[in-house]
């Protein structure tokens, strides 16, 4: 019996579905050590956020392909553009409706990804067999949790949703290696899978989209010049020249709104740079344990090899790849020679969607070189099937070890306080109930004095010391989690506007800014009132209020480790009537004005109204998952400024008051000008084919000088 169970395990491993034995034994390491692993599958903040995120946009993203209003951060703004509910993985996490089991269902969704698209990777550049699987097999057990902590690239083991771009990239460059070698209807086909697939990719993930276009251009040119003949050489270059003009029509306009209408174009210089060095070309180097460098040496020699020992695609990519890592080192180190600072992010992005290149090649040193031979093959397949269950021996609980924990603090899921009960029951957000504020947390400023100039990194670790004490960071995704809105946002696409209001009046001069993540370290009461701020947190008392709650993080330390929650009176949460509005023609005019607190005016507008105000009797504004409903009242004409992020990418449907106007009023909030009874529907909506909104907002920052607003005196 076990003679015959063998001979037939032999057999299918000899064969032509060689492939089924090992990547069942995949599927059920996955699902063994990710399931085992649950709590530490995303690692830290950047992990924390995106399961967040996958949470509520659930919730509060309206449904289909576009991004719309987010309230729960900033003064309501766009999502960031990481659509989950168009990641396989984050889809099917969600429908358990289990917060436990959610990380475990995406990533095992992200690791079979990876999995696929690597066989068919070295499949379409005709490596073998045992090459192609290994790579598959090595490249994921290396980069996602099957150890905690993760062997190499905890960049993605924080973001393991990198892993369904990083697929969607490799298998368009498999479609165009494939354009020209076959008849004009398989053409036809492959340019159709790539539409699809950059469409997707764009339309999911489009900042990933954008840094993945380089390694595809780079590849893309390799496989040009390598093409076999001067036909197929035509076919690719008409190829991608259909597939440019169409994604070019398609989301041109679409990503010039996206990417343009930013803080860092506007404000470059207001964000912290840091030095640059070699390291920092991948994450392999600069993102993983000691060994990390090591593998990132031995991936290059494989291909070296590769390029030396193999022939036609094989050593085609071999060569490109070699000298794609070549150029980017020599730009770092000319970088690094000459003390370059950069204030983006992390550029070994770029390198990223070269990871399953780094699998084959590091695969290929391993056993390519040696092992395609048949009588070798099938052990090796038989290693690649038993050997990776070795990890099971390295099954542990991660935070039962306070070293990991320490490292790790941003627990999932975010643990409820003290603080997040009263917050969720004064102001958290229900679908159709009214907007009740939002809160603030400027504690841990002081936290750490050498990082005064950029005091993002102070607040950040002191988060995480809180996190680690009490569960929950008290700032972001822990806030987020229970439907808490607040001021601070995490979007590299948040308002330019909403900026200059932060960094002005709510931060000083000499304090920089990341560039997808506000910073707020001054308590200003008539400004955080204006812009809906209810709550404030601080880890210090303010003088003249009285906590409404203290949460002590540390028992042993509470004269140093405590976090106090203070409630503003007469915020704004409904809307406030301007009577005596001034105009202005530039933003600096209305950050002047914010800053003054003796002027008469209350509130600036960048257009003559014409008529006299009188303030309102009522109202109300109620929050829903695709829109805000506005319910107003006045006895004359009047002026009512929201606690809303203004843009034209709000659809307004007013149901009366039909000469109601929507304006935008101070520097970036929205203000309804109507007279008698108010209904007003606003829905955000940003979508390939309703762009032009972010455009004219582009064009409000031109018009109204954004970038030259200064300081104020």
């Amino acid at each position: 019996m076990l003679e015959s169970l063998m001979s037939r395990v032999w057999s299918l491993l000899s064969g032509p579905r060689w492939w089924l034995i090992p990547t069942l034994s995949f599927v059920a390491l996955s699902a063994v050590n990710f399931s085992f692993f649950a709590d530490a599958l995303f690692y830290r903040y950047d992990g924390t956020f995106i399961l967040t995120m996958a949470i509520e946009q659930k919730k509060w993203m309206a449904a289909g392909i576009d991004f719309s209003l987010n309230s729960l951060e900033g003064i309501g703004d766009i999502w960031i553009p990481t659509a989950t509910s168009l990641i396989p993985g984050f889809v099917l996490g969600n429908l358990l409706g289990n917060d436990h089991w959610m990380p475990v269902i995406a990533c095992f969704v992200f690791a079979l990804e990876f999995f696929v698209s690597t066989l068919v990777l070295g499949w379409s550049v005709g490596a073998g067999r045992v090459t192609r699987l290994s790579a598959a097999v090595i490249g994921a057990i290396f980069t996602l949790p099957y150890f905690v902590p993760t062997l190499v690239a905890w960049r993605v083991w924080g973001n393991p949703h990198f892993m369904t771009a990083i697929a969607a990239n490799s298998l368009t460059l498999c479609a165009f290696l494939a354009i020209g070698r076959t008849r004009l209807t398989r053409d036809i086909a492959l340019i159709s899978a790539m539409l699809v697939l950059l469409s997707y990719l764009i339309l999911s993930q489009p900042v990933r989209a954008a840094i993945a276009s380089v390694m595809l251009a780079w590849f893309g040119t390799a496989a040009l010049l390598g093409a076999e003949g001067t036909d197929e050489r035509l076919r690719k270059l008409i190829a991608a020249g259909l597939i440019i003009a169409i994604l070019g029509i398609a989301f041109g306009g679409y990503a010039l709104g996206l990417f343009y209408y930013a803080r860092t174009t506007y404000f470059w210089n207001d964000i912290a740079s840091f030095p640059v060095d070699w390291t920092q070309q991948s994450f392999l180097i600069s993102e993983s344990r000691v060994g990390g460098p090591f593998v990132w040496a031995a991936c290059l020699v494989g291909a070296a090899i590769a390029a030396w020992r193999e022939h036609g695609r094989l050593r085609l990519l071999a060569l490109s790849f070699l000298l794609f890592v070549a150029a980017q080192q020599a730009a770092f180190l000319a970088a690094q020679l000459g003390h370059v600072t950069w204030s983006g992010p992390p550029t070994a992005y770029i390198d990223m969607f070269t990871l399953p290149l780094y699998a084959l090649f590091g695969a290929y040193l391993l056993v390519g070189w040696w092992a395609e031979c048949r009588s070798r093959s099938r052990w090796v397949v038989l290693a690649l099937v038993l050997l990776p269950w070795g990890s099971a021996l390295a099954l542990h609980r991660p935070y039962s070890s306070l070293i990991f924990h320490q490292q790790n603090p941003f627990l999932w899921p975010p643990r409820e306080t003290s603080i997040t009960r009263l917050l969720q029951n004064e102001i958290g957000l229900t679908e159709g109930n009214p907007f009740r504020g939002r809160v603030a947390n400027i504690a841990g400023t002081n936290f750490e004095p050498q990082y005064a100039w950029v005091p993002f990194i102070s607040q950040h670790d002191f988060d995480a010391a809180v996190s680690l004490y009490t569960g929950n960071d008290h700032r972001y995704y822990g806030l987020w989690y229970f439907r808490i809105p607040t001021l601070i946002e995490d979007n590299q696409f948040s308002s330019p506007f909403f900026h200059v209001v932060n960094s002005r009046l709510l931060t000083s001069s000499s304090q920089k800014h990341v560039r997808q993540l506000t910073t707020i370290t001054r308590f200003e009461p008539r400004i955080l009132a204006m812009l809906g701020v209810r709550f404030v947190i601080t880890d210090r008392p303010l003088p003249g209020y009285t906590p409404k709650a203290t949460l002590v993080v540390v028992p042993d330390h509470p004269d140093t480790w405590t976090l106090f929650l203070y409630e503003l009176p007469d915020v704004n949460t409904a809307g406030y009537w301007a009577t005596r509005p001034m105009q202005v023609d530039t933003t600096r005019g209305a950050m002047l004005w914010m800053a003054n607190q003796t002027s008469a005016a209350d509130a600036t507008v960048y257009e003559p109204l014409g008529v006299p105000l009188v303030p309102g009797t009522a109202s109300q504004l109620r929050v829903f998952r695709d829109r805000l409903v506005v319910e107003a009242e006045s006895p004359g004409t009047s002026l009512l400024v929201l606690p809303v992020e203004f843009s034209h990418c709000f659809d307004v449907r007013i149901l009366d008051s039909p000469d109601a106007r929507f304006v935008r009023a101070n520097i970036n909030q929205g203000a309804l000008l109507f007279s008698g009874r108010l209904r007003a529907e606003l829905q955000y909506r940003y979508q390939p084919w309703h762009f032009a909104c972010r455009l004219r907002d582009i064009d409000d920052a031109r018009r109204l000088n954004l970038s030259e607003v200064g300081w104020p005196q």
